[in-house]
Formats: structure tokens, sequence, C-alpha cells
């Protein structure tokens, strides 16, 4: 498994997601960060801004139940589940249902886990280790559920930013 860093690691709200449902993974959709996501593993002196927290405090505060996302990549390299049991669902090769997995009839993202990453867009290249970190996820989650490199997309928030040349260098990164 990936080195993540659990909702209880990161001291997120207690969130009781055991009742959501948990579908088959179908997929990975990749989702903009409204501002970089700055966090740190344990020991690493880096400086903070948005943390998993203040994400979380933010879609609570929009009254979502928990975190939109299933997870976060930073742009130092550190992966951090998002909404609460992500992780442990992962493993199984299962989505907690969320905001983007499987909000509405017709959902792109239904099934889908949601990859929230440091940057609005990726017209230029990512940050070594956030590259890094975000191929290993990837690979981690695929395998989870038997799916391919193509099984990865982006939300349509970050269409604009995404060349399909970018997509399909990090799809054949994740081949690798």
């Amino acid at each position: 498994m990936v080195r993540t860093l659990t909702v209880r690691d990161w001291g997120g709200a207690a969130v009781d997601t055991e009742s959501f449902p948990r579908l088959p993974a179908v997929g990975i959709v990749l989702c903009p960060a409204p501002a970089a996501p700055r966090f740190h593993l344990p020991g690493t002196p880096l400086l903070l801004a948005q943390t998993p927290r203040s994400i979380q405090a933010g879609d609570l505060a929009q009254r979502y139940v928990d975190s939109r996302h299933h997870f976060h990549v930073s742009r130092e390299g550190a992966v951090a589940e998002g909404r609460t049991g992500s992780a442990a669902a992962a493993a199984g090769g299962r989505v907690i249902l969320s905001t983007y997995a499987g909000a509405g009839k017709g959902d792109v993202a239904v099934g889908c886990w949601c990859v929230l990453l440091a940057a609005p867009c990726l017209v230029s290249a990512l940050p070594e280790a956030h590259e890094a970190a975000l191929v290993m996820l990837l690979r981690w989650l695929l395998a989870r559920a038997g799916l391919r490199a193509v099984d990865v997309r982006v939300g349509s928030r970050l269409l604009w930013g995404w060349g399909a040349a970018r997509l399909r260098a990090l799809r054949r990164a994740v081949e690798e």
C-alpha cells in the first residue's frame, strides 16, 4: 500500500461513514485543488498551507457529510485519505460513496475514487515528488480494482488545463 495519512492521522473530524454504500471501483477521477494542498508526513519539516483538515472543514461548512474527495496528494509527495474510511475500502477495491462518486444519475464519477491534486491544472509538469506520489497512488488503486491506466480520467473542471498529451503521459507513467 502507498503510505497514506488516514483521517485519524491528520486529526480529521470524526465522521461515521460505516453506513455509506461501498461500490466496486470502476475508475479514478483527478480533481483540481481550489488552492494547492500542502501537508506533510510526520517528521517532515514543511510549512503547512491548506491541509486535509482545512479541506475537510471547508467541505463540512458547505454541508457535505465529509470530505468530497477520497484521497489528497500534496506537492511535497504526501498522500492523505480525504473521506473517512477510503483507504480501507480501497484496499478491497471498493469506493465509499461520496459527492463525486455517485452523487447523481449519469454522473461520470459513479464508482470512481476522486483524487484531489495539489494544482488547479497540469499544463506543465508537476513537481517531481507530487508526480511520483500520484503515480504510486494511482498504481495501487488500479491494482486493487483490477483496472488499467485508461480508467484514470480528469474531472470536468480540469479539462481546460489538461492537454490530451499530458493525460497520456501520466497514464504511461502509471503503466510502467
